[in-house]
């Protein structure tokens, strides 16, 4: 009877270990589509404010000074949103690592907890 005990508490850590590596590639799955939005929306900001830079060069060789000001303003707006960018990468970057050495953490400790698990 102790043996089938311990059997059960053995699969039951294995239980328990599969579903902290499932949601570790979950994280890391979650991860890979956070960065690959943050990409697209780069891109696609970085377009934007090309095609407003062109139009504003447009305006600026017709006589509009004020467009001058647009530009500067567009440019730094780009800037703004760049560092913006940065700054959310940064902050995915620690908190997956955070919340993945947690998960290891956790794992490894299933691990041990299992290993002290009998076998007779």
């Amino acid at each position: 009877m102790n043996n089938t005990t311990n059997n059960q508490e053995r699969l039951k850590y294995n239980r328990l270990i599969t579903e902290k590596e499932n949601t570790l590639d979950d994280l890391n799955r979650d991860k890979r589509k956070i960065e690959e939005c943050i990409s697209e929306l780069k891109e696609n900001l970085h377009r934007g404010f090309q095609e407003l830079n062109m139009l504003n060069k447009e305006n600026i060789r017709h006589g509009g000074n004020e467009n001058r000001f647009m530009q500067r303003h567009n440019e730094e707006q780009e800037h703004f949103f760049q560092k913006q960018f940065r700054d959310a990468e940064h902050q995915i970057i620690d908190n997956y690592n955070a919340e993945s050495k947690s998960i290891k953490d956790e794992t490894e400790v299933l691990y041990k907890k299992r290993s002290e698990v009998p076998w007779d």
